[in-house]
């Protein structure tokens, strides 16, 4: 049987129990465990949307570990040995949250962020690792979310990401 530590919110031993997947609480809305059997369709997803729900529900049968902010998860490995971290906001709670994500091993992937010519507004995101097309977006604000999702996940246009083995 797993105990579950208690941990303070923010510091490094609530980073290194997320590095290690420790299962802990904290007085605080913070929260981590490995699920007791494997998550199903019902597993908790909060506030996540877009690109971030999308993956959580396609991670859920591979997902061995859960990083939560209130109700919403903002990390969670993979039993292939892949973190993935969410890549929107919530509140400024579930941002000092997210800070405690610092230790865990995300794909870190660079990219380049060019406009498109002939196209006023229009941006295109491009992977240095493998030159792939990451995004064409409009809207420069856009485009570096993009940039930002890539940089700790890896994920191309299409929700294919690297390997987290791989870094630029």
């Amino acid at each position: 049987m797993t105990t579950t530590k208690r941990l303070t919110t923010r510091g490094h031993a609530t980073a290194e129990a997320i590095r290690d997947r420790v299962d802990f609480i904290t007085s605080g809305a913070l929260s981590a465990n490995a699920p007791s059997s494997p998550l199903g369709p019902w597993a908790r997803t909060g506030d996540l949307w877009g690109r971030d729900l999308d993956q959580f529900k396609a991670d859920v049968p591979l997902i061995d570990y859960v990083v939560y902010s209130y109700a919403t998860p903002i990390a969670w490995h993979l039993s292939t040995g892949e973190w993935y971290r969410v890549c929107q906001s919530f509140s400024i709670t579930t941002s000092k949250h997210q800070g405690n994500l610092y230790l865990i091993d995300t794909a870190k992937h660079a990219s380049t962020l060019t406009p498109i010519t002939g196209e006023r507004g229009h941006w295109r995101v491009e992977c240095d690792t493998c030159g792939t097309v990451i995004a064409l977006v409009k809207g420069k604000d856009a485009a570096r979310q993009r940039c930002f999702e890539h940089h700790i996940n890896g994920v191309h246009w299409d929700g294919t990401r690297h390997s987290s083995s791989v870094s630029a």
